[in-house]
């Protein structure tokens, strides 16, 4: 959420690409979101999408028993960014000394990258939109759900490992960061297929 100070995109995006830099080997895979990557003029806060390495943990008799979160062994503090606002397992927020927040999301599962990158793209409005029921006016099939960061149709995950599927799970054609503002909302985009 933005602090209301709005920084040039220049300077949020070296200060993004910094982070994103110390935390790479940590990830499978990590991405500025938000909008930076919507290239807005100014930027109210950063945020970054971050899929951390996962190894998958068994209890003594061999069974599955979760995973191993590479975030839960870095070999520095979270306080080494800033002033730790909130620190839970799948959201870090951060006042960067700069008085920028830092949100990183973190993926973990039944998360999917598709879903958590398009909705921590924004802007706020059109994330709204692209989660709201299509019988409320907004983009998803009434039979689909959002839940934990994926998308669900009744208790099947539906595989959105990029934003492209998650556009098109959803039978839209995709579209660019950049474009999804207010006007993008007042246009009907096309369905592709249900």
């Amino acid at each position: 959420m933005s602090t209301g100070n709005r920084f040039p995109l220049a300077d949020a995006r070296a200060l993004a690409e910094q982070i994103v830099f110390d935390l790479q080997p940590y990830c499978q895979k990590i991405e500025i979101a938000g909008s930076i990557r919507r290239e807005s003029e100014t930027v109210g806060d950063i945020e970054i999408v971050a899929q951390p390495i996962l190894t998958e943990r068994t209890d003594m008799f061999g069974h599955p028993a979760g995973f191993h979160n590479e975030f839960d062994q870095l070999p520095f503090s979270w306080s080494r960014y800033g002033r730790v606002l909130a620190g839970g397992e799948r959201q870090k927020k951060i006042m960067l000394p700069a008085g920028i927040q830092l949100d990183l999301y973190i993926l973990l599962p039944p998360a999917q990258w598709g879903a958590i990158f398009l909705i921590r793209t924004g802007p706020a409005e059109f994330s709204h939109w692209i989660m709201k029921k299509r019988s409320r006016g907004g983009a998803q099939p009434d039979w689909m759900k959002q839940k934990n960061g994926a998308l669900w149709a009744d208790l099947e995950l539906i595989p959105t490992p990029t934003e492209k599927a998650y556009f098109a799970a959803l039978g839209l054609d995709f579209i660019p960061p950049g474009e999804r503002s207010l006007f993008t909302l007042a246009k009907t985009p096309t369905v592709t297929s249900l």
